[in-house]
C-alpha cells in the first residue's frame, strides 16, 4: 500500500545540544519533544517524570490501571553502540518489574533514539528484541532517526516540527514549501488546484480522490470552514476501472493556507495513520488509498454493499418523511398478550405510514418479536465494533442509521460493519458531529471536555436502539423506562435499566464501557427468543 504520509522531514537532531549547551539538557530538551510528538500522534498520551531513577517510561499511551504504550527516550549521539546496549536493557527490565508491581500492563514499549545503530548493535537489537518479545509478550519497536523524521513529515505534527526544527526565515511553516529547508521567506506557494474550489459537487459525477478517480452516489455532504478557507467534502461513491468498488471517501481542498486548513489536513491525515493501523478488522473500512498535500488531503475507504440500519430498521429521515405529511395516527398491537392502549397524552407508539412507496414503508415499521430480536442483536454487534475503536484509543462520536452497514438479511443477520470512522482523530469542539442522536455533552463540550468521547458513542448508540425499539426518540431530560411504554413483547429488567442508564444526560452516570450495553442487549435479544410471543 502506498504511504499516504507526507515525505520526512530533515530534522538535525543535534539541535538539542546545541539549544541547551549541556548533555543532559540535550536530552531532557529530546524527551519533552517525544512527548510531544506523541501527543500528536496519540492524543491523550502523558509524559511521566519520575525522580530518582529510571522506570522505562518517559510517555505512556493508556491507563496505569488498565494497559499502556511506553515511549523511552535515549539520546544517543552519534551513533547507538555497544555501550548503550546496558542502559537500553536496564529500562526496559525497569518498565517490566514497575508494571508487575502496579497492576498495568504494557503492550508496546518504544525505544525512540536520534540515531542510527552500528551494525553489531542493529544485529543485537533483533535478537535481544526477539528474546524480550517471546519472554514478556509484550511488543518492542524501534523509533530511530529515520522513522522520528517521517513521523515529524506528518501533518500532524507540524507544531512539533516549528518548536523544534523551524528554520529561522520559514514563513508560514506548517504548509509552506519554506517550512522544509533554508528557503527564503518570499518562497512560492504551493500551486492551487485547477478547478474552483466553490464548485460543489453532485451525485453522478466523477471526481478524483487521493489520485483515484471515483463516481459520486448522491451529492456528498460538504462543509466550509468559517474563514473560507478550506471545504470539506464526505460521502459515498464508486471507484472506477475495470472492477468498480463501493468506496466511502473524506476530501479536504484548501482554498488558503492558515492554520485552520491544516488542522483539516492533518485530521484525514491521522485518520489514514489509523486505519492503516486497525483497518481491516472485522467490522471496520479498509484503507484503500490515502494522499496528504499541502492543498489537498483524501482519503478512501472500502464500502461492502448491502443496506443500513435505517433502511432495515429505520427512523426515516427526515427529508423522506416530507413537510407536510399527515399525523399518523397510533396503531395498538391486538392480541391476547399485548398491553391496554395508553393515553394519547403520552409518547406516541409506533404508526402506521400512509401508502406512499416502498420507501417509506421500509423506514417506518412495527417492531413484532422477529424484528425487536434482530435489530437488538445488530445494536449489540454495532457496540462491539465501537469497542474495538475504544481500545485503539478513539471513539466515533458520529453513529448515525446511514452509519452501519448490514450485509445480510434480517432474518439471517450478519455482523453490521461501520461505514466510516466517523470523529475518531478528528479534534473536538461544540455542536460536533450529525444532529441526530447527539449527545447532550456534543452541545456543551466546554462542560464536559473529557467526557466526550467513549460515553458518546454509548449514548448514540443507545438512543439510535431506543428510537427504533419504541418509535418514540429519547427525551432529553431522560427516556420512558421500556417497561412503561405499550410495546408488543416482554423487555427484560437488564436491558431496561442498561438503555435508561446509557441514555442519561449526565456522561458520568452512563456505563463507562460500551460492552456492558453489548451485553445488555444481548440479553434482550436472547430473552425474546426464548419469550413465547
Amino acid at each position: 500500500m502506498p504511504d499516504p504520509r507526507l515525505g520526512p522531514f530533515p530534522a538535525d537532531f543535534r539541535v538539542h545540544g546545541l539549544r541547551t549547551h549541556s548533555e543532559a539538557g540535550a536530552g531532557d530538551d529530546f524527551e519533552q519533544m517525544i512527548a510531544q510528538l506523541v501527543d500528536a500522534l496519540h492524543p491523550g498520551a502523558r509524559q511521566i517524570n519520575v525522580d530518582p531513577g529510571d522506570t522505562g517510561i518517559d510517555v505512556l499511551f493508556g491507563r496505569l490501571d488498565d494497559r499502556i504504550i511506553v515511549w523511552q527516550a535515549k539520546y544517543f549521539l552519534p551513533q547507538v553502540r555497544e555501550h548503550h546496549r546496558g542502559q537500553i536493557r536496564d529500562s526496559f527490565r525497569a518498565a517490566v518489574r514497575n508494571a508487575r508491581e502496579h497492576g498495568y500492563r504494557i503492550d508496546r514499549w518504544i525505544l525512540c533514539v536520534p540515531c542510527s545503530m552500528d551494525h553489531p548493535t542493529a544485529m543485537w537489537w533483533d535478537r535481544w528484541r526477539r528474546e524480550q518479545q517471546a519472554a514478556t509478550s509484550i511488543r518492542i519497536e524501534v523509533w530511530d532517526e529515520s522513522g522520528l523524521r517521517a513521523r515529524l513529515g506528518r501533518p500532524v505534527a507540524a507544531h512539533v516540527r516549528a518548536a523544534y526544527y523551524a528554520w529561522p526565515r520559514a514563513a508560514g511553516y506548517a504548509w509552506s514549501g519554506a517550512a522544509n529547508g533554508p528557503t527564503s521567506a518570499a518562497a512560492t506557494p504551493p500551486a492551487r488546484r485547477a478547478a474552483p474550489a466553490d464548485v460543489s459537487w453532485s451525485g453522478g459525477e466523477t471526481v478524483h480522490v487521493a489520485a483515484r478517480a471515483c463516481l459520486l452516489e448522491g451529492d456528498p455532504r460538504e462543509r466550509r470552514g468559517g474563514d473560507e478557507s478550506w471545504v470539506l467534502r464526505e460521502g459515498t461513491a464508486s471507484l472506477t476501472g475495470p472492477a468498480p468498488r463501493p468506496v466511502w471517501f473524506r476530501h479536504v481542498l484548501v482554498r488558503r493556507p492558515g492554520f485552520a486548513a491544516d488542522a483539516q489536513l492533518a485530521t484525514v491525515d491521522s485518520q489514514i495513520r489509523l486505519l492503516a493501523e486497525i483497518g481491516g478488522r472485522p467490522g471496520l473500512p479498509e484503507l484503500i488509498e490515502g494522499q496528504v498535500t499541502p492543498v489537498e488531503a483524501g482519503l478512501l475507504s472500502g464500502r461492502l454493499a448491502g443496506p443500513t440500519w435505517r433502511e432495515v430498521f429505520g427512523p426515516a429521515r427526515r427529508a423522506d418523511r416530507g413537510a407536510t405529511r399527515a399525523r399518523l395516527r397510533p396503531v395498538r398491537p391486538t392480541g391476547p398478550n399485548c398491553p391496554p392502549p395508553r393515553s394519547t397524552a403520552g409518547p406516541r407508539p409506533w404508526a402506521t405510514p400512509p401508502a406512499q412507496g416502498r420507501e417509506a414503508a421500509a423506514r417506518t415499521w412495527a417492531p413484532n418479536l422477529a424484528n425487536a430480536a434482530a435489530l437488538l442483536r445488530t445494536a449489540a454487534d454495532a457496540a462491539d465494533l465501537l469497542a474495538t475503536l475504544h481500545e485503539a484509543g478513539h471513539s466515533h462520536r458520529a453513529l448515525t442509521p446511514d452509519g452501519l452497514i448490514l450485509p445480510g438479511p434480517v432474518a439471517h443477520p450478519t455482523p453490521p460493519t461501520l461505514r466510516d470512522l466517523g470523529l475518531a482523530t478528528v479534534t473536538r469542539r461544540a455542536g460536533e458531529g450529525p444532529a441526530e442522536y447527539r449527545a447532550p455533552e456534543q452541545d456543551r463540550l466546554g462542560l464536559h471536555v473529557p467526557r466526550v468521547g467513549v460515553r458518546t458513542d454509548v449514548f448514540r448508540l443507545a438512543a439510535m436502539t431506543y428510537h427504533c425499539l419504541t418509535g418514540v426518540l429519547p427525551a432529553r431530560g431522560g427516556p420512558a423506562p421500556l417497561r412503561g411504554l405499550p410495546l408488543p413483547f416482554p423487555v427484560p429488567d437488564t436491558l431496561d435499566e442498561v438503555l435508561v442508564r446509557a441514555l442519561d444526560s449526565d456522561p458520568a452516570r452512563r456505563p463507562a464501557r460500551i460492552r456492558v450495553l453489548a451485553d445488555a442487549l444481548r440479553v434482550g435479544a436472547d430473552h425474546l427468543a426464548r419469550s413465547g410471543y
